[in-house]
């Protein structure tokens, strides 16, 4: 006789425990679930906030532990502030925090949310979407931005002083992740208000919940790598050419030029002559 395959057996077992609908109801829950989270406004900037926590945290333990095989710092500082990357205390992360906060709340009192499908079917033609609209949103994100980040640097001075983006940049000899989110209220409030745009002028439409949520995961991520102190960054680092901005942008805070791309680097090498092999090259020499 022929050994029923493993599926077979787990079909049977799950079927034992939780008895024979269990998972049309599961996933009924599930979408039920999704749909209420898509309706509730905090639940997207809630993503973003905990994206953020969890990536500067994760981060700041690997610099710490980084800190200690390279001998950066005093044993004297090795306590648990300092594993989880408090030490030094900064009230960078939590002021931050505060502000986001504080203005999406005026934001969503003033502006109506957009009328825009859930995408917790999960259906193939959802997914498709899914995936494009999340790719769209990373591309308009990073172009849009772009623009405003090059203008802050070398566009005219009202502009450089009015985001007062230097703030971004005092920490050149010693960047970490946790300053991922040191800048000024006008210069994070761009990169909020750019976040925004790109959700809600996705290449349908308004973008579907579920790729707005996913966006703003990944964005916080990427963002929190590109700052991170670490011997190699587990995205960029695979995939360089794809992510030349994330890469290079520790270099961007020691030279002040380019990449000003924030994850891609198209823009840096159709406009700047700026490219990949220039982030490796640098890298390999510091």
């Amino acid at each position: 006789a022929r050994a029923p395959c493993w599926r077979s057996f787990l079909r049977s077992t799950w079927h034992e425990v939780v008895g024979e609908g269990a998972p049309a109801q599961s996933m009924s829950q599930v979408g039920l679930l999704c749909e209420a989270a898509a309706e509730t406004w905090w639940v997207e900037p809630f993503v973003a906030t905990l994206s953020f926590a969890v990536s500067i945290n994760a981060f700041s333990i690997a610099e710490a532990k980084s800190d200690v095989k390279s001998k950066r710092h005093d044993d004297s500082e090795r306590d648990w502030l300092y594993w989880f990357g408090l030490r030094p205390l900064s009230l960078v992360t939590p002021a931050a925090g505060l502000a986001y906060w504080a203005g999406i709340y005026v934001w969503v009192s003033v502006v109506s949310p957009p009328d825009t499908q859930s995408g917790c079917d999960f259906s193939f033609w959802t997914v498709l979407r899914l995936a494009a609209e999340l790719v769209f949103g990373l591309l308009a994100y990073d172009a849009i931005f772009f623009a405003i980040h090059l203008l802050s640097h070398r566009g005219p001075r009202w502009f450089g002083r009015a985001t007062y983006h230097r703030r971004h940049h005092a920490n050149e000899t010693d960047l970490r992740a946790m300053h991922v989110l040191q800048h000024s209220f006008f210069d994070g409030s761009l990169q909020v208000l750019v976040n925004i745009v790109a959700q809600r002028n996705g290449i349908f439409g308004p973008k579907m919940r579920v790729a707005r949520w996913l966006h703003n995961i990944i964005v916080p991520y990427l963002l929190t790598e590109s700052h991170a102190h670490v011997q190699q960054l587990p995205v960029a680092s695979r995939f360089p050419s794809l992510f030349p901005g994330v890469l290079g942008h520790r270099q961007h805070h020691t030279t002040g030029g380019p990449p000003f791309q924030q994850f891609f680097g198209y823009l840096d090498h159709r406009i700047l002559g700026f490219s990949v092999k220039d982030v490796e090259t640098t890298a390999a020499s510091s």
